[in-house]
C-alpha cells in the first residue's frame, strides 16, 4: 500500500471521528492531525481544517493551535505565490510569540517569512529574516533546525546569483542533517544544490545530487521532492542529450505533481521548461499551449517577472511557427512590461530587442528594425559594463578578505610568540644552577630556529602575495582584452546588420551573412572567455552550438539538421578555438549552400575530441559529395581555401573524402593560450 494512499485514508478516518465527539480538545487535535496527514501531498484538503482550527483556537485562546494553523495557512499561500497573504499569517504568529518560551516556533516562522521574501525576490528582507532565524537557532542551540535554516540562506544566495556561497550553505545543511530525525528535510537540499550545479553547467555533479533527492523523495513518498527533482533532471538530461525517452516523462510528472500540490511557483517553471524542450523538438503548437498556461498562472499570481518571461518565450515560439504577427504581439507586450519600475528585466532586454529587430525586418519595417538593433547594441554595452564592474568588486572583496586573513594570521603569530616568551620565563624560574645554563642554551637554539623559520615564512608569504597580485593583474588584463575585443566585434556585427538593411539584393545579403557568421565565430570565443574565471579555454559543445545556430538562422532551411556530437566536458584552448570556429563555419556554410537539393534530408555531423597534444575535428555531411576532378591544391572555393589555409597556418593536417557526401578529418596541435 502506498504511503500517500495511507495518508488519504488516515485523513478520511480522522474526519469521521469529528462527528463522533463533542470534546473541544479532541476536535482541535483531530483537525491538527488532518492537517499533518495532508500537508505533504494534499495541502488543499488540509486548508479547510486549518481554517476551522484557527477559528476554534482563537475563540478559546489556545496559542499552540493558533501557531500551527497560522503557519499551515501561511505555507499554503506561499506555495501558491500569494506572498502577501503568506506574510500576513506568519506575522500573526510572530506578534504572539514570547521569544524566551516560543523560540522554536519563532525560528520556524522567521524562516518561512524569509523564504517568502526570497520567492518574492525582495533580497534585503529575505536575508534579514533568515539571519534572524539563524540567530535564534544558534542562541537556543536548536540543532535539529540548522538544516532548514542553512537551506534557506543558501537559497537566498542562489537567487542573488552567488552560487559559491549557496553551495557552501547547502553543504552545511547536509552536514548538519546528523541532528535531524526526519531525513525528508534533506530532499529539498539535494534538489537545490543539484539545481545550482546545473546552472553552473556542471551537469554530472547536478545529476548526482538530484538523483539523491529523487530517490529519497520516492522512498518517503514526498510529492514535492519528486516533482522538483523530476523537473531538474529533465532539464539536465535535455542539455546532455541523454535518457531522451525519460525527458517528457519527467516533465509531465513534475507538472501533474505541482498541480496536485497547488504549487503555482514551480508549475509556471515546469510549463516554461517543458515548452522550451518541445520547441527544440519542433513541436511548436504544444509548446505554445504550455507557455500560455504558464502565462495565465503568472498573471493570476501577480508574478511580474514570470509574466515578462512568458511574453518573450511565446514570442520565440510564434517566431519558430512563422507567425510573425503573434510573435510581434507578445514582443510588444514584453516591451510594454519593461516600463514597470518594480521589475528587473536587464538581461532579458538583449533577447527582446534582438527579437524586435528581427521581426520588424521580416515585416519590412527597416527603420524600426535598425532602431531596435541599435538598442540591442546599447544594452549589450551596458550589460558588459555591469559585468566588468561586478568583476572589479569581486576582486576588491577577495583582496579585503585575504587582507583580514593575513591580519588574523599575524595576530595568531604574535600570540604564539608571547606564549613562547612566557614559557621561557617559567622555565628560568624553575631551573637552578647548571640547569639554568642548559635551559638558556636550549632556548637560544629554539629562538634562532624560530627566527629563521619566521624569516623564511615571511619571505614565502611576501612571494605568494606578489605572485597573487601579478596573477590578479594578468587575469584582469586578459578579461579586459576579451571584453574590448567582444565589444568591438559586436559593433562590427551592428554595422553589418545596418548594411544588410540598406542592400536588398540577395547576392549582397548572402555575402554579408557569410561575413557576419565568420565574425561571430570569433565574437563567441571572446564572449565565452569574458564570462569565465579561466580565460585560457572555452567549452567546445556550447561554442559550436552557438556557431551553427547563427548559420541555421541565416539560411533557414528546415530540411537540413546539424548534429553536434562533441562531449559536454570537452574544452578547446583559446588560441586554437579561433581556427576551429572558422573552419566549422566554412564547412557548415558550404554544406548549406552546395551539398543538398531542396527536397533532400540533409544531416551535418560535427565532433571535436582532444587526444594527447592534438585536437581531432570531424566534419561530415550526407550531401552530393565532391566532383571526381576535385584537387585540394587547385581550389576556386573561398570556403575550402579558407579551411586549407587555416589548417596549414596552425600546423595541422587535413584529410578529405568526397565519395559519400563530404568528410573532413582535421588534426590541429594544442598550443598555449
Amino acid at each position: 500500500m502506498q504511503p500517500s494512499f495511507c495518508q488519504s485514508k488516515k485523513a478520511d478516518s480522522l474526519a469521521n471521528l469529528l462527528s463522533s465527539t463533542d470534546d473541544l480538545k479532541t476536535k482541535l487535535q483531530i483537525h491538527k492531525e488532518i492537517c499533518i496527514a495532508t500537508y505533504v501531498n494534499y495541502p488543499k484538503r488540509g486548508l479547510e481544517s486549518a481554517n476551522i482550527l484557527l477559528k476554534i483556537a482563537k475563540e478559546n485562546e489556545d496559542k499552540s493551535y493558533r501557531f500551527f494553523a497560522n503557519r499551515y495557512i501561511g505555507v499554503f499561500y506561499m506555495n501558491q505565490a500569494n506572498f502577501d497573504s503568506a506574510i500576513y499569517y506568519f506575522d500573526k504568529n510572530l506578534k504572539l510569540y514570547n521569544l524566551k518560551i516560543d523560540y522554536r516556533e519563532a525560528y520556524t516562522d522567521l524562516t518561512n517569512k524569509g523564504n517568502t521574501y526570497r520567492y518574492k525576490k525582495e533580497r534585503d528582507s529575505a536575508l534579514f529574516y533568515l539571519k534572524k532565524a539563524l540567530q535564534v537557532a544558534e542562541e537556543h542551540k536548536i540543532k535539529d533546525k540548522y538544516t532548514n535554516i542553512y537551506n534557506g540562506i543558501a537559497g537566498f544566495y542562489y537567487y542573488d546569483n552567488l552560487p559559491e556561497k549557496a553551495i557552501k550553505y547547502y553543504v552545511k545543511a547536509i552536514d548538519s542533517s546528523i541532528y535531524v530525525n526526519s531525513k525528508a528535510r534533506l530532499i529539498s537540499v539535494y534538489n537545490n544544490i543539484g539545481n545550482v550545479f546545473k546552472d553552473l553547467d556542471n551537469y554530472t555533479k547536478a545529476i548526482e545530487y538530484l538523483d539523491e533527492g529523487y530517490n529519497l523523495a520516492k522512498r518517503l513518498n514526498h510529492k514535492q521532492g519528486v516533482a522538483d527533482a523530476s523537473l531538474n533532471l529533465a532539464n539536465c538530461y535535455n542539455y546532455l542529450n541523454i535518457n531522451n525517452d525519460s525527458i517528457p516523462i519527467f516533465f509531465e510528472r513534475s507538472i501533474n505533481l505541482y498541480k496536485a500540490l497547488s504549487d503555482n511557483i514551480f508549475l509556471i517553471e515546469a510549463y516554461e521548461n517543458y515548452g522550451n524542450y518541445l520547441s527544440d523538438q519542433k513541436q511548436f503548437k504544444k509548446a505554445v499551449d504550455l507557455k500560455k498556461s504558464a502565462l495565465d498562472l503568472a498573471k493570476t499570481a501577480g508574478m511580474e517577472d514570470k509574466v515578462f518571461g512568458t511574453y518573450v518565450s511565446l514570442s520565440n515560439s510564434y517566431k519558430d511557427l512563422g507567425d510573425i504577427e503573434k510573435a510581434l504581439k507578445y514582443t510588444n507586450l514584453a516591451l510594454k512590461d519593461t516600463l514597470n519600475p518594480k521589475a528587473n528585466f536587464f538581461e532579458n532586454l538583449l533577447d527582446l530587442y534582438k527579437n524586435k529587430a528581427f521581426l520588424e525586418k521580416k515585416r519590412g519595417n527597416i527603420k524600426t528594425a535598425l532602431r531596435f538593433q541599435e538598442k540591442y547594441s546599447e544594452q549589450l554595452q551596458n550589460y558588459n559594463n555591469t559585468i566588468n564592474k561586478t568583476s572589479v568588486n569581486e576582486i576588491e572583496a577577495k583582496y579585503q578578505t585575504e587582507k583580514k586573513e593575513k591580519e588574523l594570521a599575524e595576530q595568531k603569530l604574535a600570540t604564539q610568540r608571547q606564549e613562547l616568551l612566557t614559557q621561557k620565563a617559567n622555565s628560568r624560574n624553575w631551573s637552578l644552577g647548571s640547569g639554568i645554563l642548559a635551559a638558556m642554551a636550549f632556548i637560544v637554539l629554539i629562538y634562532r630556529r624560530y627566527k629563521s623559520e619566521l624569516r623564511a615564512k615571511q619571505t614565502i608569504t611576501k612571494q605568494k602575495d606578489e605572485i597573487e597580485k601579478q596573477k590578479i593583474k594578468v587575469e584582469r588584463l586578459q578579461k579586459e582584452l576579451h571584453h574590448r575585443m567582444k565589444n568591438n566585434l559586436s559593433f562590427i556585427d551592428l554595422f553589418i546588420n545596418l548594411a544588410k538593411g540598406r542592400f536588398e539584393d540577395q547576392a549582397y545579403q548572402t555575402k554579408l551573412n557569410e561575413l557576419q557568421n565568420r565574425m561571430r565565430s570569433m565574437f563567441e570565443v571572446h564572449k565565452q572567455l569574458f564570462k569565465k574565471d579561466d580565460v585560457t579555454s572555452v567549452k567546445a559543445k556550447s561554442y559550436i552550438d552557438t556557431l551553427v545556430r547563427n548559420i541555421q538562422e541565416a539560411y533557414a532551411k528546415s530540411n537540413i539538421s546539424i548534429s553536434n556530437q562533441t562531449s559536454v566536458h570537452e574544452t578547446i584552448l583559446a588560441d586554437t578555438s579561433f581556427p576551429v570556429g572558422l573552419i566549422i563555419n566554412e564547412f557548415v556554410t558550404n554544406s548549406y549552400k552546395y551539398a543538398f537539393n531542396d527536397d533532400d534530408i540533409g544531416v551535418i555531423n560535427i565532433a571535436i575530441k582532444s587526444e594527447g597534444e592534438a585536437y581531432h575535428l570531424l566534419l561530415k555531411d550526407n550531401g552530393k559529395g565532391l566532383p571526381k576532378d576535385f584537387d585540394i591544391n587547385n581550389l576556386d572555393s573561398f570556403g575550402m581555401d579558407t579551411i586549407q589555409l587555416l589548417t596549414k597556418e596552425y600546423g595541422g593536417a587535413i584529410e578529405i573524402d568526397g565519395s559519400n557526401g563530404v568528410t573532413m578529418n582535421i588534426t590541429l596541435p594544442k598550443t598555449a593560450a
